[in-house]
């Protein structure tokens, strides 16, 4: 959850508590119950939820039951579920390349080290083509701002640097940031591929952690719902520290884009002079997960097919690299300790005399770490009709 998302959660259990308890909650005994559901959801035996992992159903079914438990009618296509289905990919690099052929001569381009070949149902085998840098990669409608306008980009490969404008307001540069909204630009502008730099002045992650990630399974929705654009055949991931052999004999320095990112002035658009040559080998398989949705329905006749939608995921990484000899990503604060929230906050207004008028839907979706996955098929497929509103 974020910070945003546990505040509003926060707020919510606490008036729920007190609601159901007038006399003064006993907050000891509150946190130890919150404490153990973490714990269970948490714990060894479930190898981390990955999605669609054995782990994951003992905890589908574990939250279920606690819905249940909790006074919420099921809301889900069966009973408190809604299943899903999942195409997986995963990247095998033993039959995997990248490089950058410029005036008859071909740079590798060490995979890992130097970039990420990203993979997906849509991937092509094997691509060539010309790349253009084009800043941001960002089409703003509402602020008629374009970076991909006059440039001829159909057929090419566009390269940006992650981000946007100092003076463009965070939330608009989040949700054109988004793989969707940009894949919907670049689609209609003809775009056959992405290189995606990070932003050094945004950078959360190092790339040594990235570059571990990459073996990760890839996971997308077998039905994404309707207008969703489809992925890209090319989609790679560079290193910051690598970045300038992508600007070689362009007459531009990668080293000049950072510059005017961090003086906050508009960044160049240009054609390379290098092109890009991808051979992308993957293995496939299907995977099959499902949200857990329970309802409180709301007590205003006039009110109750409004909903608000309160939410947590219960996917984490499952079982991956080992950190100090440990496998298993557990992912109690992430997210265990939001759905051990959906949890009491449920169970606290089953215990009070509150009747919200509004319907509350409890959501713990899957495949949130493999891109909000069950978030976004929820939202193209809800298992009610009418109006939501929705909370983390």
């Amino acid at each position: 959850m974020t910070r945003s998302s546990c505040v509003f959660a926060s707020l919510l259990l606490a008036a729920a508590c007190g609601a159901a308890f007038a006399q003064g909650p006993d907050w000891d005994a509150l946190g130890k119950q919150w404490w153990s559901h973490v714990q269970f959801l948490a714990d060894d035996a479930l190898e981390g939820r990955d999605t669609g992992s054995r782990g994951f159903e003992k905890a589908a079914d574990y939250m279920a039951e606690q819905f249940r438990a909790g006074g919420l009618q099921p809301a889900g296509v069966n009973g408190y579920r809604q299943p899903m289905d999942f195409d997986v990919v995963r990247i095998d690099e033993s039959r995997s390349s990248l490089e950058l052929p410029r005036d008859g001569k071909v740079e590798a381009v060490k995979l890992g080290d130097d970039a990420i070949l990203g993979v997906n149902s849509h991937a092509a085998e094997n691509v060539e083509a010309a790349a253009v840098f084009v800043g941001y990669g960002l089409t703003v409608p509402e602020l008629h701002y374009d970076d991909l306008a006059g440039l001829d980009v159909k057929g090419k490969i566009a390269v940006f640097v992650t981000g946007g404008p100092a003076d463009m307001s965070g939330p608009i540069k989040a949700h054109y940031q988004s793989g969707e909204e940009r894949r919907r630009a670049l689609v209609k502008a003809g775009v056959i591929g992405v290189i995606a730099i990070p932003n050094p002045k945004s950078a959360e992650v190092p790339w040594s952690r990235i570059a571990a990630s990459r073996f990760q399974p890839r996971m997308e929705l077998r039905d994404p719902g309707q207008d969703v654009p489809p992925p890209l055949q090319v989609s790679i991931l560079f290193n910051t520290d690598r970045a300038e052999m992508l600007f070689a004999g362009s007459g531009h320095a990668f080293q000049d884009v950072l510059a005017a990112i961090n003086a906050d002035k508009p960044l160049p658009h240009f054609p390379l002079a290098v092109k890009i040559r991808s051979r992308v080998g993957m293995t496939r398989s299907e995977v099959k997960s499902e949200n857990v949705v329970g309802l409180l329905p709301g007590s205003d006749p006039q009110l109750k097919n409004e909903y608000v939608v309160v939410s947590a995921h219960l996917d984490h990484l499952g079982i991956g690299e080992p950190v100090n000899g440990d496998r298993i990503y557990n992912g109690a604060m992430d997210d265990a300790s939001g759905d051990a929230s959906l949890i009491e906050i449920a169970r606290a207004l089953k215990n009070s005399a509150a009747r919200p008028k509004r319907s509350i839907i409890f959501l713990s979706v899957t495949g949130e770490e493999k891109g909000e996955l069950g978030s976004t098929y929820f939202a193209a497929h809800p298992t009610v009709t009418g109006r939501h509103h929705r909370g983390h």
